[in-house]
């Protein structure tokens, strides 16, 4: 699942755009954009003449949904979406401008329907970034959280939450952060320790850094980082497939890309020319279905498409994107065949200048325009399937309409109907079982397996079992899997070619150690088992310190202060209680 927000140089008050450092054209271009907003009748005008000169793919088609489920209504902020209680539905999280500043949290049904949680406390703001991720290696989805919650610029704060596990947060008071705002963090595993840490750019005071994670959602800035302290984005992207998580910043009028060595250090990557733009969002992907990530980034007026070359040598390609600017892009397959297709979201200075276009990717890397729906400004977007019905569907809020949300009702070749696609670890392998029913004309299918959730390679191929009047039942075990989390999905064959691919399910797979720790509270001694004599096992206070390596065996900690320590290994975290 990918997160979509947006980066706003822009401040907004009593709900009336100030805009500074303009241009002279960006100036006009707004002042465009505000006689459009006065006048209906011309807008009405410019989407006769957008459907009458184009030729618009029925394969993609959004409708708006009536009624709204009930989200907060704003403008200028962010999302992000996951399962926070794991119920198998999508939840979200998001912010905005009323033009009082919001935050809320909502639970899905399962259909769409969002109920606001007011369990967790969070500070309202109107923009900044939101990233759901597992930050303390406990299964389930934390937050991370940055924002500015009004004009003082010492407000700007950047936050971590835990969760529980059932969609209660609690924030980490100690997570060594700096206080950042806009779009300017980025989550993964820099490492390959087994925890995921963050990279972050954005406006601030001397923030710009890896910060890695002890395991704990306690992160340390490492020493000498090469990154340029610029207000823009940030994403990752692993350019040349050796599996390590690189990285991709646009900010101060360039891109830049920077090679990870595997342990978390980075180097300036020159193999590549770039155009120069101030990015306000990077969506990375695998565009052209060549097997490498490519990347989209948008600012300035422009969207600009990079192609990898499969070594990390990137080049731009020619699209006919609407260029936009104050919105955010966003890149999923929203016809579930196969390749990545584009959402483009913010105003343009180039009529019909308003609108949010979606583009269909024919597969060759060529991109039609596909739909159009609503007005954008001053706008951010997230695309996940909140209704379960294995589409994707778009949340969009923006200066005019506020909060809208759009039910994917595109047609797609479904060759049966999926009730279920799950996985589990069993015995230290992953087995995935899924159900179908209606299988009509169904031929086979090609579980595919990823490291990142994006460059998916063939894992195994099960028959159908082709009998339209019983539900079926089917089980895989994994062949190739990865230590930490693998990613999962079905391409769904019939016996005339047509294909769908199924939802994408992630797999935590531990190592193959088995590491025991006893008594969990003592005065002195600490016993640790491993069944690996070389094992590295090591003790931290509840600050996220190193104090020492703990052995194989009987260890004494009585010279320790009383507290609270944590064991930890690569992959599993003991909570100890020294008395």
């Amino acid at each position: 699942m990918k997160n979509f927000s947006l980066m706003f140089r822009e401040e907004v008050k009593n709900s009336t755009p100030t805009f500074l450092k303009k241009s002279k054209q960006e100036q006009a271009d707004v002042n465009v954009l505000r006689s459009l907003l006065r006048s209906k009748k011309v807008l009405l005008l410019l989407l006769s003449i957008l459907f009458v000169t184009n030729s618009y793919s029925q394969t993609i088609n959004f409708t708006t949904a009536n009624p709204q489920p009930g989200l907060v209504e704003v403008y200028l902020g962010t999302f992000a979406s996951g399962d926070i209680d794991g119920d198998g539905d999508i939840d979200l999280f998001m912010t905005g401008k009323t033009p009082q500043n919001q935050t809320k949290l909502y639970t899905n049904d399962g259909t769409g329907n969002f109920t606001e949680i007011t369990t967790s406390t969070f500070t309202n703001v109107g923009d900044g970034q939101a990233i759901f991720k597992d930050l303390d290696n406990d299964g389930d989805l934390d937050l991370y959280f940055s924002g500015q919650p009004n004009s003082n610029s010492s407000s700007i704060f950047t936050r971590i939450y835990t969760n529980n596990g059932s969609g209660v947060f609690t924030q980490v008071t100690n997570a060594g952060l700096p206080n950042i705002r806009w779009r300017g963090a980025a989550i993964a595993d820099v490492d390959n320790d087994g925890d995921q840490d963050i990279v972050m750019t954005g406006t601030g005071s001397g923030v710009s850094g890896v910060y890695l994670n002890n395991g704990s959602a306690v992160f340390t800035l490492q020493a000498n980082s090469p990154f340029a302290a610029v207000s823009g984005p940030v994403a990752f992207i692993d350019m040349e497939n050796d599996g390590d998580q690189d990285v991709v910043i646009s900010g101060g009028s360039s891109i830049k890309l920077y090679q990870n060595n595997g342990s978390g250090i980075f180097t300036l990557n020159n193999n590549s020319s770039f155009a120069a733009i101030s990015g306000q969002d990077i969506d990375v992907a695998d565009t052209d279905n060549d097997g490498d990530l490519d990347f989209l980034v948008n600012g300035n007026y422009q969207n600009l498409l990079y192609l990898n070359n499969g070594s990390g040598v990137f080049t731009q390609v020619t699209t006919t994107f609407q260029p936009t600017s104050d919105g955010a892009n966003a890149i999923a397959d929203l016809d579930n065949d196969g390749d990545q297709d584009i959402l483009i979201v913010g105003f343009s200075n180039v009529p019909p200048n308003i609108y949010n276009f979606v583009y269909k990717n024919t597969g060759n890397n060529v991109f039609v325009p596909a739909d159009t729906f609503g007005m954008s400004f001053l706008s951010g977007c997230v695309i996940d399937n909140f209704n379960g019905d294995n589409l994707k569907d778009i949340i969009i809020q923006e200066f005019e309409t506020k909060t809208t949300v759009y039910w994917n009702t595109s047609s797609t070749a479904l060759p049966l109907e999926l009730l279920s696609f799950t996985g589990k670890v069993n015995d230290e392998n992953i087995v995935l079982n899924w159900s179908t029913r209606d299988e009509v004309n169904t031929d086979y299918f090609i579980v595919e397996s990823s490291n990142n959730g994006v460059s998916f390679s063939i894992d195994g191929t099960v028959r159908s079992m082709n009998n339209p009047s019983a539900i079926h039942n089917y089980q895989h075990q994994v062949a190739s899997s990865v230590k930490g989390i693998n990613y999962f999905r079905l391409k769904m064959v019939d016996k005339d070619g047509q294909f769908t691919y199924s939802n994408i399910i992630a797999i935590r797979l531990n190592a193959l150690t088995d590491i025991k720790v006893y008594p969990t509270t003592t005065s002195a001694n600490l016993n640790i088992y491993s069944a690996e004599e070389d094992q590295e096992v090591r003790l931290y206070n509840i600050n996220g310190q190193y104090i020492q390596q703990v052995l194989n065996g009987q260890n004494d900690i009585s010279h320790l202060p009383s507290g609270i320590y944590v064991v930890k290994t690569n992959d599993k975290i003991v909570r100890i209680v020294k008395q």
